[in-house]
């Protein structure tokens, strides 16, 4: 195990990683800011560590922000995550805040909201605290993540590609409060979560335009009841956790039949 640098600071937080090496993160600088939220004292950047000893590069935050946090890099070095100020935006794992970026070759970019700022952060009495966070990039540039929504009391997933240049809401199962995009393909299908008003997630997968309950897509005997569908490849299986019969918690692979 190597330790990789931080930015002057003590605390740092490598998230995801490519095939060729590069960490995508977030890394603390050595500047107190009175705004942060306890316990959090010092300001934080997003950055990206290359494979070699000492090798770290600050992803700026977008013009007018203070910090920043990395979330997920594809094998072109694209990153995803969030830019805001030291009061609004927390670090992983909770990792939510106002401003969903892409960094992209030395360049910031803005992904938009679903309506809602989240500037002052944003939480509901149903589904706690949330924010503007992509959490996937796919290798052809594809990100999906959350969003709220306006009023700012609850939170869709969202697709966002360069060609549409803005985020699609994505929706949420039939009937359901809230919803999160964890995990795309390069086909274009999307998996996450999709959560009823009481706080209760069921697996989603995205497909041709529609929101699916992973669950009855499986066998009706089967196994597990998907909570949470946090993968997808290119053939199209799914890798996530549910519950058993039983209450217990277990990971689940779901391969699509022929």
């Amino acid at each position: 195990m190597t330790a990789l640098p931080t930015l002057g600071g003590k605390n740092g937080a490598a998230v995801s990683i490519n095939d060729f090496g590069q960490v995508a993160g977030v890394a603390e600088e050595d500047t107190v800011d009175a705004h942060c939220a306890a316990p959090q004292t010092h300001d934080f950047e997003a950055v990206q560590w290359e494979p070699g000893k000492g090798q770290i590069q600050k992803l700026r935050p977008f013009p007018g922000d203070s910090v920043g946090v990395g979330l997920w890099i594809n094998d072109k070095g694209q990153v995803v995550g969030q830019s805001g100020s030291c009061g609004n935006t927390l670090l992983p794992p909770l990792a939510n805040g106002p401003r969903a970026v892409l960094w992209e070759n030395g360049a910031v970019i803005d992904l938009g909201n679903l309506g809602g700022a989240c500037l002052n952060g944003c939480k509901s009495a149903a589904l706690g605290a949330f924010g503007n966070t992509p959490l996937y990039i796919s290798s052809r540039g594809h990100v999906v993540g959350l969003s709220a929504l306006q009023g700012e009391q609850t939170f869709h997933a969202f697709s966002w590609t360069k060609e549409t240049g803005k985020m699609q809401d994505l929706g949420t199962v039939q009937g359901d409060y809230a919803s999160v995009a964890v995990g795309a393909n390069d086909r274009g299908e999307v998996v996450g979560l999709s959560i009823d008003k009481s706080g209760n997630p069921r697996a989603f997968l995205r497909r041709n335009g529609m929101m699916i309950d992973l669950n009855t897509l499986v066998q009706a005997n089967a196994p597990i009841y998907a909570l949470v569908a946090q993968f997808i490849n290119s053939s199209g299986q799914i890798a996530g956790f549910g519950v058993n019969g039983s209450g217990q918690t277990h990971a689940f692979l779901a391969t699509p039949c022929p």
